[in-house]
């Protein structure tokens, strides 16, 4: 339940604001869930980023291949799906960060709570 609520909110934050607001539900994950918060936030953003290339490659997949084809390129020709599999890890890891910082600061304000 909180994977999925969380990826709906890192989709919309995605759409809306922008790529780099993603780790903010990745964050609302770690404060919500507490402890494993963490794999809370790396699953919704990973699952989130998975969808919206996933996306793009449905609705527009001689654009997406050709992008991939252009960064693989830059990159030392890297295959095609491994750059797309290479931006949902980036964003898995994005998750995991944030939702690690949001569990610590949930454990650090039911520390202070609690004296």
């Amino acid at each position: 339940m909180k994977v999925g609520v969380t990826a709906v909110l890192a989709v919309v934050l995605h759409v809306v604001l922008g790529w780099a607001w993603t780790p903010l539900a990745g964050l609302t994950a770690g404060l919500w869930q507490g402890k494993g918060g963490w794999w809370v936030g790396g699953a919704a953003v990973g699952a989130s980023w998975l969808c919206l290339v996933g996306y793009s490659a449905l609705v527009a997949p001689e654009p997406t291949m050709r992008l991939a084809t252009i960064l693989g390129s830059m990159a030392g020709e890297i295959p095609n799906l491994l750059v797309l599999a290479s931006t949902v890890a980036i964003g898995v890891l994005l998750g995991t960060t944030a939702g690690g910082l949001g569990t610590r600061i949930r454990l650090l304000l039911d520390y202070k709570r609690t004296r």
